[in-house]
């Protein structure tokens, strides 16, 4: 028989490889139960300490993996910009790959990084993803992890997100103090987190001001491709006065929708968009939005992750405050 390994024995038990090291070398707290799983097959395997592969169960690659959703959009590079600027200087490098939005493709690149023996994950996760047997695998190989823009209450890991509740709530009653009544609301992907928060914000400052919500007004715009017809024939049919995008993309979309039918902005339809990507800036108009700040959020993702593998301490969630960036897109209030 083969010499058996740690790693032999954590599959067997379906545990990660450090519960198993800690249990041999009697090390940190499990149930007693765990434990004497582990002792009596490690004895009736026959295991014996190896202390070369000790040491590379445990050793440090001084890396750490990202996945992002896409490096398309500026917001993403911009976190990048403030993972580097901390993770550099404390001699770490990143790894990193998108996931496109896609389940199976974040499944891989989990499995990548944990093969690779990564010191932490920093992961914003996929909009198609809905099961997180991949990230419990991460928690239960006790890597440290930590979630970025978008966080899930079936995930228990330290997060970074901004406050995009009250980002759209306060980009929603500025609409509604220059006058804006009937409001065109762009939902993104159902799946995450800052689609609904946005929603719940914008649902918000409408209860607030007295204003009833219509779902006749409020479109899933994740289909772009098909987002400009869509547009165009809600707004033959609806007064609308103002229309705020999920992201910048869906703003930037609505307005030249807006203005090949004839409406002027922000005179007849104003508009506004989230996260200020360089679109929203360089637009004509130049399209009003809500500031994330991506670079701080990926610099204080990393230092989250870099405490808990420094320490083994996880640390309490961050969220971070949103700015009301106003350009021509919408009337002066």
């Amino acid at each position: 028989m083969k010499n058996v390994t740690i790693i032999d024995i954590a599959k067997a038990l379906e545990l990660s490889p450090s519960t198993v090291s800690r249990a041999l070398n009697n090390r940190g707290r499990m149930s007693s139960t765990t434990r004497r799983r582990v002792l009596e097959l490690a004895k009736e395997w026959g295991y014996r300490p190896n202390p070369h592969a000790l040491s590379l169960l445990h050793r440090q690659t001084w890396s750490i993996g990202l996945i992002v959703p896409e490096l398309t959009h500026h917001f993403y590079s911009r976190v990048i910009s403030g993972i580097d600027r901390i993770l550099e200087p404390a001699g770490y490098q990143q790894l990193i790959s998108t996931s496109r939005e896609e389940y199976e493709k974040e499944k891989r690149a989990v499995d990548t990084f944990l093969n690779a023996r990564v010191d932490g994950l920093l992961i914003a996760m996929a909009s198609g993803t809905t099961k997180y047997g991949h990230i419990q695998k991460i928690l239960d190989w006790e890597v440290p992890l930590v979630l970025l823009d978008r966080m899930c209450e079936d995930v228990m890991a330290p997060y970074v997100i901004t406050d995009d509740f009250e980002g759209a709530k306060s980009a929603t009653e500025y609409l509604i103090g220059t006058g804006c009544k009937n409001i065109l609301f762009l939902k993104g992907p159902e799946n995450i987190s800052t689609t609904f928060s946005r929603y719940m914000g914008f649902q918000e400052a409408l209860k607030i001001h007295g204003i009833p919500l219509k779902q006749n007004r409020v479109v899933n715009a994740d289909r772009q491709k098909n987002l400009g017809m869509e547009l165009k024939a809600l707004l033959k049919a609806e007064k609308v006065d103002a229309i705020f995008g999920h992201s910048d993309y869906h703003a930037f979309y609505a307005m030249k929708a807006a203005i090949e039918m004839g409406f002027k902005v922000p005179e007849d339809i104003s508009i506004m968009g989230y996260a200020d990507e360089p679109v929203a800036a360089y637009a004509s108009p130049a399209i009003s939005t809500v500031r994330q700040p991506a670079r701080q959020m990926g610099s204080a993702g990393v230092e989250m992750l870099l405490h808990q593998i420094e320490t083994g301490r996880k640390s309490d969630p961050v969220v971070l405050k949103t700015e009301l960036v106003i350009r021509e897109s919408t009337r002066p209030a």
